[in-house]
């Protein structure tokens, strides 16, 4: 006999206990740790007209700014009370290795050649691109200018191909 079918002490029936107890929605939860807030109290926090009382945003998008190269000293914050001669060396340091910075909407560039494996037997997988809006057109368009310029992307004729797929991330389009 099941231990759900035996008798309870002091019952003459045989009535089985239900295999999980009712739970009560109401109720704390066993798994809720104390202090927490329950799920009938929230106390999360409401986005406000004050930007002071936002909750912190969970990722922080990068600055798009483009800086000049010729802004370089003013951009770096090298604190006031570094002596001057320090100053100097660490300015001309970083002038010399300015291209280590990304001025100017510049990136990095490596000039080498890189093979991508496949394994053996897989047949390419080329997806046709999806519809997109004259605005995603405009956006994609102008993207894919700017990286030809940048040396980033260069034309292929490779039989492996996916479409972009834009993305509004805090009201700009993100690839």
């Amino acid at each position: 006999m099941d231990e759900r079918e035996k008798p309870r002490e002091g019952s003459s029936e045989a009535a089985p206990e239900p295999a999980e107890k009712p739970v009560d929605a109401n109720a704390p939860s066993a798994g809720t740790l104390p202090g927490a807030p329950s799920s009938s109290s929230s106390s999360l926090p409401v986005r406000s007209d004050s930007p002071e009382l936002d909750p912190p945003a969970t990722a922080e998008v990068p600055d798009p700014t483009v800086y000049p190269g010729v802004d370089l000293e003013t951009i770096l914050d090298l604190s006031p009370d570094v002596p001057a001669d320090v100053r100097k060396r660490a300015l001309e340091l970083l002038r010399r290795h300015e291209k280590a910075f990304g001025f100017d909407g510049r990136l990095g560039h490596l000039s080498a050649n890189a093979k991508v494996r496949t394994k053996e037997g897989v047949e390419p997988i080329s997806v046709p691109m999806h519809g997109a809006s004259p605005e995603k057109k405009a956006v994609i368009e102008e993207q894919l200018k700017k990286w030809f310029e940048l040396g980033v992307i260069e034309d292929s004729i490779s039989p492996w191909a996916a479409p972009v797929v834009i993305v509004y991330r805090n009201g700009k389009p993100r690839f």
